[in-house]
């Protein structure tokens, strides 16, 4: 058995990756959210399990599985899922194996800029623009937000989940400011975007 953490496309994609090269190997695919769980199903090859599971956890469920390798294609924003899930794996001494998106090596420069975390994009954010467009989903939010001066204008871009948009609204974010899409986005939409807001 394989577990593949991470409800997002390239979970997906490797559910079925898999399937092709070990069509009798069975998948457990889990998704913290339930969307990334029903996107799973929807796809099929594989058993879903919805919800966070702990290193504690993780170690117990591979141990009574069996599972002989862990396959983490959680987002690459999800640093204490990761840390958790190397950490089962290696209790256990199963093969742990991360997928991780390429890097898009955007030089800096000509409106690229980059900060150490949230609080620094915040404030560089700040400094830059009036309006600022977020686009690191619902569960960094107050992080960056409670870094912002309060006169600023953020229009954040996240899943059409409700805990997303809760997430947003506890934040003080009106309905207007709040764009629930499924990603990817491509350049055209974000362009249309950036403009409309």
């Amino acid at each position: 058995m394989i577990l593949l953490m991470g409800g997002t496309k390239d979970a997906r994609e490797l559910v079925a990756a898999i399937n092709a090269v070990f069509p009798r190997t069975m998948i457990v695919a889990t998704a913290v959210s339930s969307y990334g769980a029903a996107l799973l199903r929807e796809q099929g090859g594989c058993v879903v399990l919805q919800g966070a599971m702990d290193a504690t956890a993780l170690t117990s469920f591979i141990r009574e599985k069996e599972v002989r390798a862990v396959v983490d294609a959680t987002h690459p924003f999800a640093e204490q899922v990761k840390e958790e899930a190397y950490r089962a794996a290696s209790e256990t001494g199963v093969a742990y194996l991360r997928y991780e998106r390429p890097s898009a090596n955007i030089p800096a420069g000509e409106g690229v800029y980059y900060v150490s975390d949230f609080t620094a994009a915040a404030q560089s954010a700040a400094r830059l623009a009036r309006v600022i467009f977020l686009t690191i989903g619902s569960r960094r939010l107050r992080e960056f937000l409670s870094a912002l001066p309060p006169e600023k204008k953020v229009v954040a871009r996240v899943l059409p989940e409700e805990e997303s948009i809760r997430q947003c609204r506890e934040q003080g974010l009106s309905p207007a400011e709040i764009v629930a899409l499924q990603g990817p986005v491509s350049q055209a939409l974000n362009t249309a975007l950036f403009t409309a807001y």
